[in-house]
């Protein structure tokens, strides 16, 4: 089992520098199991900073960040770079976080729903159609925490009222 664990860890760890486009150290022939182990979490850590990041998405630039509900109970944010759809995943227990892929390469918005309080109440994911130099987006799904379902009725018209704003906003766009 302990060579298991050597052979799969410094094989993982290889890859990882690998995937970093990064030469593994010379005196790597030399490391011990927790230095392996060390290094293996320094390249996880790298893949996930360079995957999860900060830097909003370009495409996204031109598109209105934050909305408010016609009945002011809610407010909604678009969520421009990977690392706050991650977030927002952690947060609500879901799996909108795998969904940054998706929003990077224009596909796909995800927005964080908050009441009055502040407090995050859903999220809402919608997929973008590209037809005749148009986009749209489409409702795709919309959850509270833990994929529980919204059942509140102004928070489901606040939904299509933000899809008619972004799509009144596409509209405006040449694609």
């Amino acid at each position: 089992e302990l060579h298991r664990d050597i052979v799969i860890t410094v094989d993982d760890t290889k890859d990882m520098y690998t995937q970093l486009e990064r030469k593994l150290p010379s005196q790597s022939s030399k490391w011990d199991l927790d230095k392996w182990k060390e290094r293996h979490d320094w390249c996880v850590e790298q893949i996930n900073l360079k995957k999860y990041s900060k830097d909003k998405f370009e495409w996204m630039n031109n598109i209105q960040k934050e909305y408010t509900s016609s009945c002011g109970n809610y407010t909604a944010t678009l969520l421009d770079n990977a690392y706050a759809i991650r977030n927002e995943g952690d947060k609500m227990k879901h799996c909108v976080g795998s969904y940054s892929d998706r929003v990077f390469k224009g596909n796909y918005l995800v927005w964080s729903l908050c009441g009055k309080d502040g407090k995050s109440s859903s999220t809402l994911g919608a997929t973008i159609i590209k037809d005749n130099n148009e986009k749209k987006a489409v409702y795709n799904q919309h959850y509270k925490q833990c994929n529980s379902p919204v059942r509140c009725q102004n928070e489901e018209a606040f939904r299509e009222e933000l899809l008619k704003k972004i799509n009144i906003q596409f509209k405006k766009e040449k694609l």
